[in-house]
């Protein structure tokens, strides 16, 4: 279960008719990002990554719902966010020291503006070397139709 619950988001502070990526690493001669999608029932969807070259790709995946079939079961796919003001906090489920255990990752930070906001602090809950301070940017780029958030772990109501 996840410590962050659940709430719908009704504000203005980001836009959530698309998708939002960071800058996640390069790796021969390419750039990856890291997705995430936000919707407004407070569901986050883990969008992967990608590396530029192939983002099309993986869009394509988004646009005619392979994605969606392919991960809704996968829990460490899912979480969910609040935004209160020009905070954003999000969690996710993590497979970390073996694939049967999973842990929940908490990432806070600040809104910029309605398309960037920069987490500042990664937790992940039960360990305690974390939290650890971040300088994530994450940036929005429009995009449609998302996947749909329905999943078998976040039950919306």
């Amino acid at each position: 279960m996840l410590g962050l619950q659940l709430q719908a988001y009704k504000g203005q502070e980001l836009r959530l008719d698309g998708y939002y990526y960071r800058n996640n690493y390069s790796f021969k001669d390419d750039i990856w990002v890291k997705i995430f999608f936000f919707y407004k029932n407070g569901v986050v969807l883990n969008g992967s990554s990608s590396a530029l070259s192939s983002l099309g790709e993986l869009e394509e995946r988004f646009k005619n719902g392979s994605y969606h079939s392919w991960n809704r079961e996968y829990r460490t796919t899912w979480g969910v966010h609040r935004i209160e003001g020009d905070k954003i906090q999000f969690e996710v489920w993590i497979h970390r020291g073996g694939a049967l255990r999973l842990d929940r990752l908490v990432r806070t930070g600040k809104i910029l503006n309605d398309s960037t906001f920069v987490i500042n602090r990664i937790l992940i809950r039960g360990d305690v070397r974390y939290p650890m301070v971040a300088s994530d940017t994450f940036h929005f780029k429009e995009f449609s139709p998302k996947p749909d958030s329905t999943n078998s772990f976040i039950v919306v109501q």
